[in-house]
Formats: structure tokens, C-alpha cells, sequence
């Protein structure tokens, strides 16, 4: 009987181990397959393809893309004549293109995209107007069905308060 404890332990002590590997277990090869035991993983022992991984290097391809989403691409009002004027007066319009930000005298080109989805998106841009430049984070963000655009800025200079715009009919 005592011939029995001392292997039952070392059985014990070797899963215990195993089991704080984090590893899954895998199949040793046996000395007659004829399998190397550094054999190169084979096309089994690759993820699948809807695998944790796959999904973030996607999204994080999404988010760099370097495109404003369409559903937010198009012309926005702080106010509704900003988007009926035709005098050349709509101080609170925003027209939204796949790289760029317009505004009534400056432009912002995209920059680094740090989050992006249908319905979002954040990331550097780089604006000119008036004779200057600067650079300014920001997130855009819609709302009421695609109706209310929010526009958030971050960093020194940046607006205290977010902006809502609305959606121009034409």
C-alpha cells in the first residue's frame, strides 16, 4: 500500500501543475508515430476564422481605415437656416466628406482614426483657416436614428461643450 501512495502523489503533483499551465492540453506524439516532437503547427492548429483575434484585428482595420463613416458623410446645421442659406452666410454648417470636415472658414483633413463604427468615429484631424492651423481630437457621434450628429472635441483649445447638429434635408 505505501508502494502506491508515493506514484499516486507524483501523478497528482504533475496535473496539478499542468492544470496552472494555461495551456490546452495536447497529445505528445508517441515514440512509434513517427511525428517530431517540434513538429511546425499544421493548418488544424490555426484559429478558426471567426475567432476573438480575427474580430479585433477587424475592427481595429475598421477604425484605421482612414474614412469617416458614410452614414455620417453629408451636410449638417447647428441651426436649420444654416442648412437653407444661400446668401453664404451659414456660420454652423458642416458638410462631412470621406477625409475631410468643411466649415464655414476652415477645414479639417483626417488624421489618425483611433475608433471607428457605422455610427462613429474618433480621431486626429488637422484644420486650416483664416491663416492658421491646428490640430484638434474629436469624436463624432450620431444619434435619433442618424438624424443629430454629436460632435465632441478633446484637448487644450477644444469647445467645453458638445455640439448637435442637425441632418440637412438637401
Amino acid at each position: 500500500m505505501k508502494g502506491l501512495i508515493a506514484p499516486s502523489l507524483a501523478i497528482g503533483l504533475v496535473c496539478s501543475l499542468a492544470a496552472c499551465d494555461n495551456k490546452a492540453p495536447t497529445e505528445s506524439p508517441t515514440p512509434d508515430s513517427g511525428e517530431a516532437l517540434n513538429a511546425p503547427p499544421s493548418e488544424t492548429d490555426t484559429l478558426p476564422a471567426n475567432s476573438t483575434s480575427d474580430q479585433a484585428n477587424n475592427e481595429k482595420t475598421s477604425a484605421q481605415s482612414g474614412i469617416i463613416p458614410t452614414p455620417i458623410q453629408g451636410r449638417w446645421g447647428l441651426v436649420p437656416a444654416d442648412c437653407t442659406s444661400t446668401a453664404g452666410d451659414a456660420k454652423g454648417l458642416m458638410v462631412v466628406k470621406p477625409t475631410e470636415l468643411e466649415f464655414y472658414e476652415s477645414v479639417g483633413k483626417l488624421g489618425r482614426v483611433s475608433q471607428s463604427s457605422n455610427n462613429s468615429i474618433k480621431a486626429d484631424f488637422a484644420f486650416s483657416g483664416e491663416g492658421m492651423t491646428w490640430d484638434r481630437e474629436q469624436s463624432m457621434t450620431l444619434e435619433d436614428g442618424g438624424k443629430t450628429l454629436v460632435l465632441t472635441e478633446f484637448g487644450q483649445g477644444a469647445t467645453p461643450t458638445p455640439l448637435r447638429y442637425k441632418k440637412c434635408e438637401n
